[in-house]
């Protein structure tokens, strides 16, 4: 078995933001729940970075991620400033809150001219096939197996 194919049945892609040129200053992941997960990751990558976006881990008890959800990792070392480079942000579940078991992440403070993309990748439950919550639409090339 190739190594891709071993790490997907451990990790599965829960969340993402497209690969962008933005055209508000706002941009969103997909909200996910941590039910099945002990860690997730979120990967964010930068092309063209002409301001400061700051990036909003947040936390909430529902997918509706409404007013006064927690934010669980914000400040100066989550802000963005730099081009052509990843930031990494790690979250495990027993650090949430009690009761919120959703994540998404929130960038702000963005111009259209910014190009950003990430992924957010979760352990897979083991009782579970890693493809249940994946939204994975990765291709997989095989070279030299």
């Amino acid at each position: 078995m190739a190594f891709c194919e071993r790490l997907s049945e451990q990790l599965a892609i829960v969340a993402t933001i497209d690969p962008i040129a933005l055209t508000a200053t706002t941009a969103v992941s997909d909200i996910f729940s941590m039910a099945l997960h002990r860690r997730a990751l979120f990967i964010l990558q930068t092309e063209a970075v002409f301001a400061a976006g700051l990036v909003l881990i947040q936390e909430g008890p529902t997918a509706a991620m409404t007013a006064g959800t927690a934010t669980i990792l914000t400040g100066a070392a989550t802000a963005i400033t730099a081009a052509a480079s990843q930031y990494l942000f790690e979250v495990s579940a027993e650090a949430m809150a009690a009761g919120n078991i959703y994540l998404r992440a929130t960038i702000t403070g963005l111009t259209p001219a910014d190009i950003i993309s990430m992924i957010v990748i979760a352990d897979v439950e083991r009782y579970h096939p890693g493809s249940d919550n994946d939204l994975a639409t990765v291709v997989i090339a095989g070279v030299a197996n």
